[in-house]
């Protein structure tokens, strides 16, 4: 497991940082604001990076924008019993997308306040996916999971159960893709989350608690809570911040197993420890 940081921060107002930056070699992206806004520059660094303390200590007194991201091995994932799929790859937004984002017309018992739902209906999108070799794709604003029929004809061969396939829709035609279908999930695991310090908010009206999104090291959840021959299921719990919320997707070892073994991209996999 390696704990990454990427730092962002204007150079404008932190001139010492981007100095330290520069000092150490480490490698950066600059973009120049528009107007006299200034540069905005981001890097990534690992916590074992022999610079990692200085470079805390600096980010924090300047207030730096620092988002935490965990990378686990492929041996830490093939040997994990459960694993989190994480969609990083997204294409588009959901259509049409002004009517979408207001009232998400294939959801029910949709919260304009958190974001909870319920996937009722097929998701719209504009046009077929650029996958860019990627297996699996997303749609910006959702946590839903498309894949190739590759991936779906390896899913059957290997007798996977507890997923669904679910057409995605063509907007402007009203057909299937040609190209990409949904993995839709039915099941959802009992409550299970393990934490007494995970931050939470509980909405005003609709009373679900939400948790924040979980990016730092490895997600605890009871044994208990989880069926033990499933190979899909959905956390309980929900996740995200502000409007937007999603629950966890636990796939098994024998789906982590074939996603690493095939170097499947579109997808991040996460070492969930089972208590």
């Amino acid at each position: 497991m390696e704990i990454w940081h990427r730092i962002s921060f204007n150079t404008s107002t932190k001139q010492d940082l981007f100095s330290m930056v520069k000092k150490y070699g480490i490698k950066y992206q600059l973009l120049e604001l528009p107007g006299k806004g200034g540069n905005l520059v981001y890097f990534d660094l690992e916590e074992s990076n022999p610079y990692w303390k200085e470079v805390a200590t600096i980010v924090k007194r300047y207030g730096a924008t620092d988002t935490t991201q965990t990378f686990f091995s492929d041996a830490e994932i093939m040997a994990a019993d459960w694993v989190r799929l994480v969609p990083n790859f997204e294409q588009g937004y959901p259509q049409p997308k002004q009517i979408w984002f207001k009232s998400r017309p294939n959801y029910e018992n949709f919260c304009q306040h958190c974001g909870t739902y319920r996937q009722v209906g097929s998701y719209r999108i504009r046009s077929e996916p650029q996958m860019k070799n990627n297996q699996f794709v997303s749609l910006i604003g959702t946590y839903a999971v498309f894949c190739t029929h590759t991936v779906l004809d390896e899913f059957k061969s290997h007798n996977f159960h507890d997923y669904l396939v679910w057409e995605v829709i063509l907007h402007s035609t009203n057909l299937p893709s040609r190209d990409v279908k949904q993995i839709y999930i039915p099941k959802i695991s009992r409550p299970g989350l393990v934490g007494d310090d995970l931050s939470f908010t509980t909405c005003p009206s609709c009373k679900e608690k939400k948790y924040s999104p979980h990016m730092r090291g490895i997600m605890s959840i009871k044994r208990d809570s989880l069926d033990s021959k499933a190979d899909f299921c959905y956390t309980d719990e929900w996740f995200g911040s502000g409007g937007q919320a999603y629950r966890e997707i636990l796939i098994s070892n024998r789906v982590a197993r074939l996603i690493t073994e095939r170097k499947w991209r579109g997808v991040q996999l996460k070492v969930v420890e089972i208590e």
